[in-house]
């Protein structure tokens, strides 16, 4: 059996998935600046945050109740039903094939 560490597979996710990553937060948070690595780093104004995984961006719930508005609940259940290996890619289907009425904002 391969020897895999979780946090390679961490690191390479964020790696891959980076610039989904930072338009969610940019939008969510208003950050102007981001920064993917093992974690996700953001400032707004004076402030920095942390997010320490992925999914802990994509499930929060006022993150999806912004992204996705009154259909938050059914694009998480969807999302938790997809392997981790493709959940980025269902994730950027469903963030960039949005239309305005679709998110909260």
């Amino acid at each position: 059996m391969e020897n895999l560490s979780i946090w390679y597979a961490e690191n390479d996710r964020n790696a891959n998935s980076r610039q989904l990553f930072i338009a969610i937060i940019k939008e969510v948070y208003g950050a102007e600046e981001v920064g993917v690595g093992h974690h996700m780093m953001f400032s707004v104004q004076s402030v920095h945050d942390e997010l320490p995984s992925a999914d802990m961006l994509i499930f929060d719930h006022d993150v999806a109740k912004k992204l996705w508005g009154d259909n938050w609940q059914a694009v998480l259940t969807q999302l938790a039903l997809i392997p981790i290996s493709e959940r980025d890619t269902k994730l950027a289907d469903l963030y960039y094939g949005r239309s305005p009425a679709a998110s909260g904002g």
